[in-house]
């Protein structure tokens, strides 16, 4: 097993610091950044690192700090980028919610080749880990492709939300939101499995898969 680095155990001991000045549990603690005790734990006795900056920043957001305070260093975590993408994940949360297939969807939405024009655009954002642009794509593109889901081209449009849905995944696990990622993973086995492809059920089985590894399962 690799030594703890010394500088794993100061970020530790500053988190548990923090901590337990608020009188916290470690179960308590990681369940406000969305993480699993048994990681929180890791990370504070330094045998884990903390120096992903979308987890460091989840931690500090819980402990009501900033990364900077744990890692007395400037990092990353604290670009407007990364505060924009985990800001707008209440919005890709909501719209998740709402493109419930047992539901009807209300409204109109954009003509199909432009929400397939969209969906890939949302894909290569995400491959080029331009997060806080991906995030602020994919509300609307999940309600639009929810409302064609019952239109003439009820087909694509599965396919859509389905792919876009594990791109919600994707960008949700990277932001710290295991459960939120969970979700936008069973809503593309939902698509997928409304759409009776099978290669698309294999695709979304990977994002559920991914999502669960991520949620501690």
């Amino acid at each position: 097993m690799t030594s703890p680095s010394s500088a794993d155990l100061e970020v530790g001991d500053r988190i548990r610091a923090r901590r337990l000045t608020r009188g916290w549990s470690i179960r308590h603690a990681a369940s406000r950044a969305g993480l699993s005790h048994a990681t929180w734990s890791r990370i504070e006795r330094g045998i884990q690192t903390a120096g992903n900056r979308f987890t460091l920043a989840r931690i500090a957001e819980a402990l009501e700090c900033t990364p900077d305070d744990l890692a007395r260093a400037a990092v990353p975590a604290a670009d407007r980028d990364v505060r924009a993408a985990l800001t707008g994940a209440v919005a890709v949360r909501r719209a998740l919610i709402d493109v419930d297939l047992t539901e009807a969807a209300e409204g109109a939405a954009p003509p199909m080749a432009e929400l397939a024009r969209t969906a890939e655009l949302a894909e290569s954002l995400l491959q080029a880990c331009d997060y806080a642009a991906v995030i602020r794509i994919l509300p609307g593109l999940l309600r639009d492709l929810h409302v064609e889901t019952a239109g003439p081209d009820s087909g694509q449009a599965l396919r859509l939300l389905c792919t876009a849905a594990s791109t919600a995944s994707s960008v949700l696990r990277v932001l710290g939101l295991p459960a939120d990622a969970w979700l936008a993973a069973e809503r593309s086995q939902a698509a997928a499995d409304s759409c009776g492809d099978p290669v698309l059920r294999g695709y979304a089985a990977y994002a559920r898969a991914s999502a669960a590894v991520v949620a501690g399962s």
